[in-house]
């Protein structure tokens, strides 16, 4: 079964009590290399786990990884390593990649509402599709940036994770909208390009 994790890379005591309650519910994960890990049913015990960051890679007895994010699983909570929250958000955050993509985002849309107001195509489909792409846009700008701000903050040590826990739909709102934008953006490059 395959979920879908609404917490980013240096929400590491969020993403570890997330990991634990999927136990609780009978789940244990079977792979995590993205943000859609996978799971499957089991009866007979519950896991634990804990989440830490390991910025080199190295290879210890670890069950799963993501990047550089180390998911431990044991049968009983005294099997797991020391917990590290606070320094593993901050080294997870420090790592985490400027938001140069954001540019591109940013440039892409001022594309398509170049087409939009250049009057390319002035078919309902095509004018509807480019708002759309425009809205959900700006919407996944928004998110970047604010992503961004607050892994900057847990970095800087001006915010502490444990105490002010992360949002899980501020995930979901910037998958979503990043899904929409690429897939209205699609729709009018392509009647753009028919209609021409």
């Amino acid at each position: 079964m395959t979920k879908f994790l609404p917490y980013q890379q240096y929400d590491v005591q969020a993403i570890e009590q997330w990991l634990n309650e999927q136990s609780r519910k009978g789940y244990r994960l079977e792979k995590m290399d993205s943000v859609f890990p996978q799971f499957k049913k089991y009866y007979d015990h519950q896991i634990y786990y804990r989440v830490r960051y390991i910025p080199n890679n190295t290879k210890k007895n670890h069950s799963h990884y993501w990047g550089d994010l180390y998911i431990y699983e044991a049968y009983s909570k005294e099997e797991l390593p020391s917990a590290a929250y606070e320094k593993s958000s901050i080294m997870a955050a420090e790592n985490q990649k400027k938001p140069y993509y954001a540019i591109a985002l940013l440039i892409a849309m001022l594309t398509v509402a170049r087409a939009l107001f250049s009057g390319v195509s002035t078919t309902p489909v095509f004018v509807g599709s480019a708002c759309v792409a425009v809205i959900a846009m700006l919407v996944w700008l928004v998110s970047i940036f604010l992503d961004w701000q607050r892994g900057r903050s847990i970095a800087d040590g001006r915010l502490n994770p444990a105490e002010n826990p992360p949002n899980p739909k501020s995930k979901a709102v910037l998958t979503i909208s990043s899904i929409v934008s690429i897939l209205a953006t699609a729709i009018a490059v392509l009647l753009a390009e028919t209609l021409i």
